[in-house]
């Protein structure tokens, strides 16, 4: 049955086939002749699969031999990068701790680190950056000057840093030769600032800029920074601790800077790199600190920014181990570092051990103001302040707790309002009743005023109070 089926099937398509013959619509497959006759295709490693003549085996060892990656670098005179922990800092947290920026700096005609920093290699060969003078009659017809600079400047919450680390110039004109070099190697002066719980204040911004100018106009642009330095920091005061009364200052003074730097060396050419870090990523132990790193050049010919650049050094910035409080200076990092704990908790206790009331209270929260100066100036001039202390002199029983418990809770809110953490708020409260005036009531006996100083309550002992 299935035979006959087929036999149908192909008598049926047979007119159509011979139709397809008589067109030429359909022809045998012409026979090649044997110069025509495709050799087979070898397979190959090449990146290709296969090849047609044997000639072409040079190409495919040469695609064989591994390529050098090429890149192209936009900033030739600065070099960027970033250190971040991979692991876990556990109990080692900045979170409601204080810290500062650190800036360290690695010039590698310093011996020392140049060996240090190539431990296996030879030390590269010194290359001097010579003071070369140009003769009187050019000086005479043309001044000339060369300068550059790199900058570092750092944002978090409401501290912000400028800070000039390279400065060099050149300037020659009728007036003279004037060279000028400036290195700032490292830098830690800088005030505390509260890492806060919530986060808002845990991801700094970084910014490296190099800045520089080669023109035939001579401005002493190198020599007028280090002046522009010296006033922004005349006329603006140095706090130890960000708080709501300080961080104007620091603003002012890096502000001073960036306009001074701005117009000195912004009309030839600038680098930037920038970055956001964010410090629970950011180790904790100060022996190995990672952070945001570049590696400054300079150009090998002052008259000509298409010369080689030839790398000067490395600056870091990074930020010191947390520390609960700002009154003692117990740090979370590895014991192995003087004055300093495992954890924070730790950290704490030994703050407790050590603080002392008279310091706290007198510690500066504004130098360049003598109304705001220390912690007891300034609750002392506040109006509910010195309200409260008259009423502890006249009340009694229930209206005297009441007194208490809204005066504690206004000092630790007060505290924590200028930007002060949760911990240095109950060593305020501590201090204010050990060591101020004897008018106050038993705190002990006020649940609030406890529960505000439960931190401190090894410290409310006979001898504690007795100083009062």
């Amino acid at each position: 049955m299935t035979i006959k089926i087929l036999k149908l099937l192909a008598l049926a398509l047979l007119p159509f086939y011979l139709a397809g013959c008589a067109t030429g619509s359909i022809s045998p497959t012409p026979k090649l002749s044997e110069s025509e006759t495709v050799a087979p295709l070898k397979k190959t490693s090449a990146p290709w699969k296969f090849i047609e003549k044997a000639e072409d085996q040079k190409t495919i060892e040469k695609a064989k031999t591994p390529q050098q990656p090429h890149y192209i670098s936009i900033t030739p005179f600065s070099a960027f990068t970033e250190e971040i922990d991979s692991e876990s800092n556990g109990e080692m947290s900045f979170s409601d701790a204080y810290t500062r920026v650190i800036i360290q700096g690695r010039v590698f005609a310093d011996k020392k680190s140049t060996l240090e920093s190539l431990p296996t290699e030879k030390a590269p060969e010194e290359t001097f950056l010579p003071y070369e003078p140009r003769g009187w009659l050019r000086r005479a017809l043309v001044g000339k000057e060369f300068s550059m600079n790199l900058t570092a400047k750092v944002v978090i919450g409401s501290l912000e840093q400028t800070v000039p680390l390279v400065t060099i110039g050149h300037s020659s004109n009728s007036d003279g030769e004037k060279w000028t070099r400036s290195i700032h190697h490292s830098a830690s002066n800088f005030p505390l600032f509260l890492v806060k719980g919530d986060g808002s204040a845990s991801d700094p911004r970084i910014r490296f800029t190099v800045s520089a100018a080669n023109s035939y106009a001579s401005n002493g642009a190198a020599a007028a920074l280090g002046v522009a330095l010296q006033v922004a920091k005349a006329t603006s005061s140095a706090p130890t601790v960000i708080t709501r009364l300080t961080s104007d200052s620091t603003k002012t003074e890096a502000q001073a800077i960036d306009n001074a730097i701005s117009k000195l060396f912004g009309s030839a050419l600038a680098e930037e790199h920038w970055t956001d870090r964010d410090l629970k990523k950011q180790s904790v132990n100060t022996a190995n600190a990672h952070g945001a790193l570049v590696q400054f050049s300079i150009p090998t010919d002052e008259s000509d920014f298409q010369s080689k650049p030839i790398p000067l050094g490395t600056w870091q910035i990074t930020f010191d181990s947390p520390r609960p409080s700002i009154f003692v200076d117990w740090r979370v990092c590895s014991d192995t570092f003087p004055r300093c704990k495992t954890s924070l908790k730790h950290a704490k206790a030994a703050v407790v051990a050590d603080i002392d009331s008279g310091e706290v209270l007198n510690y500066k929260l504004v130098p360049s103001n003598p109304q705001l100066a220390t912690v007891r100036a300034y609750l002392g001039g506040l109006d509910w302040y010195s309200a409260a202390i008259t009423s502890f002199a006249t009340q009694k029983g229930a209206e005297l707790d009441a007194t208490a418990n809204a005066f504690c809770r206004r000092v630790v809110n007060e505290v924590t309002g200028l930007g002060l953490n949760g911990f240095d708020a109950g060593a305020v409260l501590w201090a204010v009743y050990v060591g101020m005036p004897a008018v106050f009531p038993d705190f002990s006996k006020v649940e609030s005023c406890t529960d505000l100083m439960k931190e401190f309550a090894i410290k409310l002992s006979k001898k504690d109070i007795s100083q009062r």
